[in-house]
C-alpha cells in the first residue's frame, strides 16, 4: 500500500494549491463585481449563512422529504454499527447486512440508488457505484441527514433514490472531550474518544476509535458440510478511525469560515465464505476536505469545497486446501473534486443558488479485472426560490443541472414545493424531477473473463416523484408519502456479458406511512410501514428486497431519583423477500417466484447518566435470537473447478448480541 501513501501526499499538495486558487479568485471577483451592489445597499449586519450545512434543512423547507437522526439518539440507544441503527431510525430505509462491519445493500424508495456522504464528501466508489460503509464508526456522529427521492440537482450522480449524509462533530469553543469503552458478546471490544479546544481563532478537534469483533458463523452447519469446510471461520473484523478537524472564523461577524477535515480509516474484514478458508480485505481509506464559506454581503454568499477520497484494499483469499486464490491483490479507487456554490438573496425575498462541480476519479481491480482509467465529470447547476408575498409560508423551488462525463452528458431538472395549512399543522409537499447515474469503472472498463466493459455507455436516467401529506402538533406527528420512479438507459449485460444500455424500462412505486405519538413528555411511540413494487416491462421484479417492511419503536426518557435514564424497544418486520435463484431448498415456491418467509426482529437498549459526566448504556440486539437469512446466493462446490456444480445457500444475520458501553465526558 506504499504507493497509495505517495499518491496521497502528491494529491494533498495539489489540493492545497487548488484551494488557494478557488478561494482567492472568488474573493477578488466578489470584491470587483459586487462593489456596485454593496454601494447601493444599506449597511446590514452580516449573519452566518453556511450554504452546505443548511442545504438539507432548506431542501426540507422546500418540499423534499428529509429525516434527521440526532447523534445523541445513537449514543442513548447504544448502537455500535450503522447497519443496525439506520433501519430503526430512518423510515422507509431498508438495509440488508450480515452482521457488523460487512457489505450491505441499502435501498430507499424501492431502489438501490443511494448516495452516501460524510460531511458532504462522496463515499460512493466509482468502481462499482455503491458505498462500502464497513470502515466507518458510529462514534463522532453529530447527526445523520436522510433525504428521500431524486436528489441529483445538488448532489450529482448516484442520488436517484436518496442521499444519506453523516455529519461529524465540530470542534468546540471551550476545552471539551470524551472517552468511551465497550465490551460485548462475540467478544466485541471497542474504545473511542475525542478532545477539542480553541487556540486563538482556531478550533481543533482530534478523534480516534478502535473496534475488534470476533463475530459469528454466518452460515448454517449444513452449508459448511456441503462445501466440505471443516474450519468454519467466523465473520470478524477490526477497524481503526482517527483524524483531525479544524475550524476558523474570520471577520467582525465571523462572515468568513475555514474548515479542514483529515481522516484515516483502516481495518481487516474476513468475509468467511463457506467455499474458502478465509477471504480477508485489508483496507486503508483517507478522507481529506477543505471548505471555505464567505458571506460577502447580507445578500451574497459563496462556498468552496475541495475534497479527496482514496479507498484501497489488499485482498487475500485462501482455498480450503490452503493454496492462494488471491495474495494481497489490490483493488480500490481515488476520487477528488471541487464544488463551488453561490447564494444570492434578493431584497424582496427571492433566492438563487448556482454553482459548479468537478470530479476526477479512477479505479483499479486485480480481483475482478478492471482497466485503470481516469474519468472526469463536469457540471453546472442552478435553483431559483421565489418569494410569494401573498403566501410567505408557501415554498417553491425550480432547478436544472447539466452534467458531462467523457463524450456523454445528462441534463436534469427538479421542481419542489411545500404548502402549509391550518396554521402550519398540516402540509402538502412534492419533489418532482429527474436524476442520473454515471457508468461505473467496472461497466466502462472491465476486462475480466466473465464480463467486458463498454466505454460508450450512456448514463442511466430516472424520473421520480415523492409526494407527502403530513400533520404535526405537540402530541402527534404523522406523514404518508408516495414515491414513483421510472428508470431508462439501464446498464445491463448483452448475451456475451458485455455491458450495454438496455431498452427495458423499470417502474418503481410504493408508499410509506410513519408517525410518532407523545402521550407524555417522557414517552414516544413511533411506527413506520413501507410497501413497494418494482416492475420491468410490466413484470414484477422485486429481487432481494422485501415487498413490505415496518418498524415500531418505544422510547422512554425520564429522571429516576435524579438520575436521567432511558429505555428503548425496537421491533423490525421484513416481508417476503424474493430471489432470482431457483431450486434453493430454503425458499418457498410461490408460482414463478421464490421468496424468504417474513420475520420479526427485536432490539432493546437502556442507559443511565450515573454522574454528571459519566453514563452507561446496554444494547441488546436480536433479543429473541431469531435465526434468519438476509440473502441467498450460490457458489461452485469447488471454486477451482469451473465444471463443479453450484450449491445454493443463505446468509445468516447477526444472532443475539449484547454490548455494554461506559463513557466519560470532560
Amino acid at each position: 500500500m506504499g504507493y497509495c501513501r505517495k499518491t496521497l501526499e502528491k494529491r494533498v499538495k495539489y489540493l492545497i494549491g487548488l484551494l488557494g486558487i478557488f478561494i482567492v479568485l472568488p474573493i477578488l471577483a466578489s470584491t470587483v463585481v459586487l462593489a456596485q451592489i454593496t454601494s447601493e445597499l444599506k449597511p446590514v449586519e452580516v449573519i452566518g449563512h453556511p450554504i452546505e450545512e443548511k442545504l438539507s434543512a432548506e431542501l426540507a423547507a422546500y418540499g423534499h422529504e428529509v429525516k434527521v437522526i440526532d447523534g445523541k439518539t445513537l449514543e442513548n440507544m447504544g448502537f455500535v454499527d450503522l447497519s443496525d441503527a439506520l433501519p430503526v431510525l430512518a423510515p422507509g430505509l431498508f438495509i440488508s447486512a450480515k452482521g457488523r462491519g460487512d457489505y450491505a445493500s441499502y435501498m430507499m424508495n424501492g431502489n438501490t440508488g443511494v448516495l452516501w456522504l460524510m460531511d458532504g464528501i462522496r463515499l460512493n466508489n466509482r468502481l462499482y457505484g455503491s458505498a462500502y460503509m464497513d470502515t466507518l464508526s458510529v462514534h463522532m456522529i453529530e447527526r445523520i441527514e436522510v433525504l428521500y427521492g431524486g436528489e441529483g440537482l445538488f448532489y450529482g450522480t448516484d442520488a436517484t433514490s436518496g442521499v444519506i449524509n453523516i455529519i461529524t462533530k465540530k470542534p468546540t469553543d471551550e476545552p471539551h472531550g470524551k472517552l468511551g469503552l465497550s465490551y460485548g458478546t462475540g467478544p466485541y471490544v471497542a474504545t473511542n474518544g475525542w478532545v477539542s479546544d480553541r487556540v486563538g481563532p482556531i478550533k481543533l478537534l482530534f478523534f480516534a476509535s478502535y473496534e475488534d469483533w470476533e463475530g459469528y458463523k454466518p452460515f448454517k452447519d449444513k452449508t459448511y458440510q456441503d462445501f466440505g469446510n471443516q474450519e468454519r471461520r467466523k465473520r470478524e473484523f477490526d477497524r481503526l478511525n482517527f483524524g483531525l478537524k479544524l475550524n476558523a472564523d474570520f471577520g467582525d461577524n465571523a462572515e468568513k469560515r475555514f474548515n479542514l477535515h483529515l481522516q484515516r480509516n483502516s481495518g481487516g474484514f474476513d468475509f468467511a465464505y463457506p467455499q474458502f478458508r478465509s477471504a480477508l480485505n485489508d483496507r486503508e481509506e483517507y478522507i481529506a476536505t477543505a471548505k471555505w464559506d464567505h458571506d460577502v454581503t447580507s445578500n451574497y454568499s459563496y462556498f468552496v469545497k475541495i475534497y479527496l477520497h482514496t479507498w484501497w484494499t489488499e485482498y487475500t483469499r485462501l482455498y480450503l486446501d490452503g493454496s492462494y486464490s488471491n495474495n494481497k491483490s489490490i483493488w480500490g479507487y481515488e476520487d477528488w473534486g471541487i464544488n463551488f456554490l453561490n447564494s444570492y438573496r434578493f431584497d424582496r425575498g427571492d433566492e438563487i443558488l448556482f454553482g459548479l462541480d468537478y470530479q476526477n476519479y479512477w479505479g483499479k481491480d486485480e480481483v475482478l479485472l478492471i482497466k485503470s482509467q481516469h474519468e472526469e465529470a463536469y457540471a453546472i447547476f442552478a435553483q431559483f426560490r421565489p418569494y410569494f408575498a401573498f403566501w410567505p409560508s408557501w415554498k417553491l423551488a425550480l432547478g436544472v443541472r447539466y452534467n458531462r462525463s467523457g463524450e456523454e452528458d445528462a441534463t436534469i431538472w427538479n421542481i419542489s414545493s411545500r404548502m402549509p395549512f391550518f396554521n402550519d399543522r398540516m402540509y402538502l409537499r412534492a419533489n418532482i424531477g429527474t436524476s442520473f447515474t454515471l457508468p461505473t469503472a467496472e461497466q466502462l472498463y472491465a476486462i475480466d473473463p466473465d464480463e467486458t466493459g463498454n466505454p460508450n455507455l450512456k448514463p442511466e436516467e430516472s424520473f421520480a416523484l415523492n409526494l407527502g401529506l403530513g400533520f404535526n402538533n405537540e402530541v402527534v406527528s404523522a406523514e404518508i408519502s408516495y414515491f414513483y420512479e421510472k428508470i431508462k438507459n439501464q446498464i445491463g449485460y448483452e448475451a456475451n456479458y458485455v455491458f450495454q444500455n438496455v431498452e427495458d424500462e423499470t417502474i418503481i412505486n410504493g408508499y410509506t406511512i410513519s408517525g410518532t405519538v407523545r402521550p407524555i413528555k417522557s414517552l414516544a411511540l413511533s411506527a413506520a410501514y413501507t410497501w413497494q413494487r418494482s416492475k420491468t416491462e410490466g413484470q414484477i421484479d422485486l429481487r432481494r428486497l422485501p415487498e413490505d417492511f415496518a418498524t415500531i419503536t418505544l422510547q422512554w426518557n425520564d429522571d429516576l431519583a435524579g438520575v436521567p435514564v432511558g429505555l428503548g424497544i425496537y421491533a423490525k418486520y421484513f416481508g417476503k423477500t424474493y430471489t432470482t435463484f431457483a431450486n434453493y431448498p430454503a425458499l418457498i415456491n410461490a408460482g414463478a417466484r421464490e421468496y424468504y418467509s417474513a420475520y420479526w426482529v427485536a432490539d432493546v437498549s437502556l442507559y443511565a447518566q450515573i454522574t454528571e459526566r459519566s453514563r452507561i448504556s446496554l444494547y441488546l440486539g436480536n433479543v429473541f435470537d431469531k435465526s434468519y437469512e438476509t440473502a441467498a446466493t450460490r457458489a461452485r462446490r469447488d471454486p477451482q473447478d469451473d465444471s463443479s456444480p453450484y450449491i445454493y445457500y443463505g446468509l445468516l444475520a447477526n444472532p443475539f448480541s449484547a454490548t455494554l458501553t461506559y463513557s466519560y465526558e470532560f
